[in-house]
């Protein structure tokens, strides 16, 4: 998938240090790519993983987890470096991304 070509040589390097894929150690791993990218100002070259992640995200409830867990959980958080990433990211995923706010909020009981 044309989406996530550029990631490969990721996960090559982390199955070979890991033995086989980790989802979420490599989501881990992607966070980090997809942030950089961004702070980078290269917005365009994320927009197709966004897109996928979008695309999945709702299909499967261990892909689900994956994503937001291990992706959007690890967004960078308001005042933080590469906060604004929220603006790029698709209508699920963002939704996903106000979910975990509010719940992580102080007195947000959740």
């Amino acid at each position: 998938m044309a989406a996530l070509s550029p990631l490969q040589p990721k996960l090559r390097a982390h199955v070979e240090k890991y033995g086989s894929a980790l989802p979420h150690t490599f989501m881990d791993d992607v966070t980090d790519e997809a942030v950089r990218l961004f702070r980078a100002g290269q917005v365009e070259a994320i927009l197709p993983l966004l897109d996928f992640l979008e695309s999945e995200f709702g299909a499967d409830e261990y892909i689900d987890n994956v994503i937001a867990l291990s992706f959007v959980d690890s967004l960078p958080g308001p005042g933080e470096p590469g906060a604004d990433i929220e603006t790029s990211l698709p209508p699920k995923l963002r939704g996903e991304l106000e979910r975990h706010r509010h719940w992580s909020a102080p007195g947000a009981g959740g």
